[in-house]
């Protein structure tokens, strides 16, 4: 035990390590989310978000631009990543560490929900700051949900790359994976717009409930109690495209 816990430690500081000797990388995963934000908020100052509650777009906004970043964060930061170490034989020399496969997955899951804990807060006070956003729910129960949605998409990448053999391959599959959810999810408006045939199908997507479960806790104030549906859900999504993952990787092709 002793010896997982230090490699999977290792495995964490030289993933950071990696990510952060990255700007361009490092600047995009803090700074588009508040761009985004900027420009849209100006754009349609004033206007309500159409969700049904008493709101003005860019609250709605906000929560769905988190959900947004935890999806490319952990389906592109986790899978294509494990693609590209695949394809330059990185991922075949690990078996001569010996290295648990667990660990070596897991601290790609870890890394992801680290670095969007620090976007979090940035998002929020820029939001709070120029406008006047609500936080109304526990910020403990926030900073939680948000963890809990980097595991659910790091999850999900680990799944779509873990046999995958080129990089081209891995796009493809990432932008089928990542597309549904850009436009079903409600990041950008409420998935309640399309026709009601199509609800169960945005329902089963990962991003409809970690988006529902983040507008929750920040603009209505809900509980634990209130999202606990929501959040066995992601705890669902999180383990067990974890454990899938795990159990269909291979060191080598």
């Amino acid at each position: 035990m002793n010896f997982y816990a230090h490699q999977f430690g290792q495995l964490v500081l030289a993933r950071l390590r990696t990510y952060y000797r990255e700007p361009g990388s490092v600047f995009w995963t803090f700074a588009s989310p508040v761009l985004l934000a900027l420009v849209l908020g100006i754009a349609f100052r004033g206007v309500e978000s159409g969700s049904g509650r008493d709101e003005q777009y860019i609250h709605f906004l906000i929560p769905g631009l988190i959900g947004m970043g935890l999806m490319t964060s952990g389906l592109w930061g986790v899978g294509y990543s494990i693609a590209d170490m695949r394809i330059r034989k990185l991922v075949k020399r690990m078996v001569a560490a010996p290295m648990n496969k667990s660990a070596f997955l897991f601290s790609f899951v870890v890394v992801r929900a680290l670095v969007m804990l620090l976007e979090l807060p940035i998002l929020l006070v820029f939001g709070v700051l120029v406008f006047d956003l609500p936080v109304r729910g526990s910020l403990v129960l926030l900073t939680a949900v948000t963890a809990l949605g980097a595991l659910v998409f790091a999850g999900v990448g680990l799944l779509v790359a873990a046999r995958v053999r080129s990089l081209q391959t891995v796009s493809g599959l990432l932008s089928a994976a990542t597309m549904p959810m850009y436009l079903g999810s409600g990041i950008f408006f409420p998935s309640s717009r399309y026709p009601e045939a199509l609800q169960p199908l945005l329902e089963v997507l990962p991003l409809t409930t970690v988006n529902d479960v983040l507008r929750a806790v920040v603009i209505e104030g809900a509980g634990l109690s209130a999202v606990a549906g929501g959040v066995l859900v992601m705890l669902a999504w999180a383990v067990g495209s974890f454990a899938v993952a795990t159990w269909i990787f291979r060191w080598s092709d």
